[in-house]
């Protein structure tokens, strides 16, 4: 039985030891070294796993096995696909991030190794051997849990923090760790599940919603079939309130009627104009329990319509609530976003991912990192709530100019909602005004 061995480190020795047969394939020339003083030259090539070359040294072509111990998934990837050409009967992988082990999944990997995951549930079964439930608990930016220890949490004497993921590290769950935005906490309780405990360290439900009360305008009769279609869409989730004002009496009874074909009860206010001016001032007066707007822009993109682009900005800069310019594309099937180095970007990747979970619909992040590439762990943040709540979080990494990339993806047509951060430098404040007109989708315009 012919197996390969691709990684000399700890793990590639301890299986050299073990199988006698075996051949090494080793990248580091010191490592290298020192493994042909141990096993011999003719059981150690040296080399990338990622080149057929070496890997046909190795004997590839003919193995039994071989099993991919590198360092590295995005390497381990490369090697297990060649090795998948080559139709080698036995693959097994070694996955560091435990994030990563679906991806080798998706690729035919039978076997998948990940020393955190294995090493997580070894922990738990000694700590709770009469473990009966499990739960993941994510830490949002308003959490509750934010900013405390552990011991201050409250959680029932039958259950306890089993480990924290913060980032790619595992942190150990000592009773003064102080919980930070983004944390992921792996609870284990004996016996019965104790009701509402996970509403003690998430908030519950509520902290789960993007908003809780939804202004819907309509100024004109094709609100009907844009605005309030998709704000319909969006309360009859999650139990979320909706109030409708116009300035067209007519409109709001035909609003109040659709509505209870929907089996929804709403709010009505009359306003003055159809301007947006009187509207900011209702939002912090008479309607200041709303917490985000809907309305569609008056005509097109043309000179005349410079105007209420001026108005739709202030409208925007002036509320600190998220503003919904619709086109009557939900309910969403595929949201995009951007998330950059900015924490305006990282706040804005969170709300779009609360509507995806809203909505259920996937969430495609555009990825715009910065040169120490920091976004890697607020993209993993962001994809490990996305599957503990069951949202397929796809990311695109940009490499050119990211307002380009970004409105080339807005008016591909593949999206049905864009979700952006008007206080965040990435994308072009001037590009942004046109698409509020030009845009086939709607957008979700949040601010810090």
């Amino acid at each position: 039985m012919k197996v390969i061995i691709i990684g000399g480190g700890r793990l590639g020795k301890q299986l050299a030891n073990a199988i006698p047969d075996s051949v090494i394939v080793e990248y580091e020339k010191e490592k290298t070294a020192l493994l042909r003083t141990l096993y011999g030259r003719d059981r150690v090539i040296e080399g990338t796993g990622t080149s057929e070359e070496i890997l046909k040294a190795a004997g590839i072509e003919e193995a039994s096995a071989i099993v991919i111990a590198t360092n590295s998934d995005h390497t381990n990837y490369i090697v297990a696909l060649i090795a998948d050409r080559y139709k080698v009967p036995k693959v097994i992988v070694r996955v560091d991030n435990p994030e990563n082990v679906e991806i080798f999944y998706q690729i035919g990997i039978e076997t998948v190794i990940c020393p955190a995951i294995i090493a997580a549930k070894m922990i738990n079964s000694t700590l709770y051997p009469d473990a009966r439930e499990i739960s993941e608990i994510h830490v949002f930016e308003d959490s509750p849990l934010l900013g405390k220890c552990i011991k201050d949490i409250g959680l029932p004497q039958n259950a306890m923090v089993a480990a924290v993921l913060r980032g790619h590290h595992f942190m150990k769950p000592g009773e003064d760790l102080m919980m930070e935005r983004g944390d992921h906490l792996i609870v284990c309780s004996t016996g019965s599940t104790v009701p509402g405990a996970e509403d003690i360290i998430s908030g519950g439900e509520k902290k789960l919603r993007p908003f809780d009360n939804i202004l819907a305008v309509l100024r004109g009769d094709n609100d009907l079939d844009i605005v309030l279609k998709e704000t319909l869409c969006l309360a009859g989730s999650f139990d979320i309130e909706l109030t409708v004002a116009s300035h067209i009496p007519d409109l709001i009874e035909k609003a109040v009627s659709r509505a209870k074909n929907t089996g929804l009860g709403i709010r009505t206010h009359v306003i003055n104009s159809e301007g947006l001016g009187e509207l900011g001032w209702l939002c912090k007066k008479d309607l200041n329990y709303v917490d985000c707007v809907v309305f569609a822009p008056n005509g097109k993109h043309t000179r005349g319509s410079k105007v209420e682009t001026k108005e739709i900005v202030r409208f925007i800069k002036s509320l600190n609530i998220p503003v919904l310019i619709s086109r009557g594309t939900c309910p969403y099937r595929k949201i995009l976003t951007m998330m950059g180095f900015e924490d305006t970007c990282q706040k804005s990747a969170n709300f779009a991912l609360k509507v995806a979970m809203l909505t259920g619909a996937d969430l495609h992040v555009m990825n715009f990192r910065d040169p120490e590439d920091l976004e890697q762990e607020r993209i993993l943040q962001i994809k490990r709530l996305g599957r503990m709540y069951g949202i397929d979080v796809k990311e695109e990494v940009v490499e050119g100019n990211p307002t380009i990339e970004f409105v080339s993806k807005v008016i591909s047509g593949d999206f049905d909602l864009a979700v952006i951060n008007w206080d965040s430098t990435i994308l072009k404040r001037d590009v942004l005004k046109r698409m509020f007109y030009e845009a086939p989708l709607s957008i979700l315009v949040y601010t810090s």
